[in-house]
């Protein structure tokens, strides 16, 4: 790869993924996500945020849905019906 052709590369656009699983984290939630906004990136790197409710019964999911509402497209969620675990397959 030549000079031109690493420059260019990393020219365009870079996404960084950033998973954050949540059981029960009603209290907490905001917070995290908030924080998790503020920090910058050096460009042009980008961020997105994947919030997976893992089946909360604390109202978390509400939570979840109004930050993907308020914050789209930067937060995509996921609500599963019930606690099925990080050994989900």
């Amino acid at each position: 790869m030549g000079k031109s052709d690493f420059s260019s590369h990393f020219a365009k656009p870079s996404l960084l993924s950033i998973l954050i699983p949540v059981y029960n984290e009603r209290a907490y939630l905001r917070r995290c996500v908030k924080n998790v906004l503020a920090v910058s990136l050096p460009k042009p790197l980008q961020k997105e945020i994947i919030i997976v409710d893992d089946g909360s019964s604390d109202g978390t999911a509400n939570i979840v849905n109004s930050l993907e509402a308020e914050y789209s497209p930067m937060i995509r969620a996921f609500v599963q019906k019930s606690n099925e675990g990080k050994a989900r397959q």
